[in-house]
């Protein structure tokens, strides 16, 4: 299993996907989220999951750390001076999950899923 996960979040789902498939030779499949929202899972020459993409309002990266218990990752955070941007559980990627930011740090994501 990979030990990191990229998710790019675009304003433009076909000029995004087009890229990525010709910079990485990767292909990807579409799932289909809860209220019809899209997610694309990119894979590589060895039908290895590499990252994701869904439509969003802004461009942007989140990379993932996939951790054991996302939710004790929070609750270190947390006491350390991070804060909580977005939190789950039962995506069908991410699993449990939580997007965290901390001071002087650009947000991250920790998930126990399993792409």
């Amino acid at each position: 299993m990979p030990q990191t996960w990229l998710e790019f979040r675009t304003t433009d789902v076909s000029a995004a996907t087009t890229f990525l498939t010709a910079t990485f030779g990767w292909t990807y499949v579409t799932v289909q989220l809860a209220g019809n929202k899209l997610y694309y899972k990119f894979k590589d020459s060895n039908n290895v999951f590499r990252a994701g993409l869904v439509l969003d309002q802004q461009v942007r990266v989140i990379g993932y750390i996939w951790v054991d218990e996302p939710d004790a990752i929070v609750t270190n955070a947390l006491q350390n001076g991070g804060t909580v941007v977005a939190q789950g559980t039962g995506h069908p990627v991410l699993g449990t999950w939580a997007i965290l930011d901390g001071p002087n740090t650009a947000p991250f994501g920790v998930m126990n899923g399993n792409p």
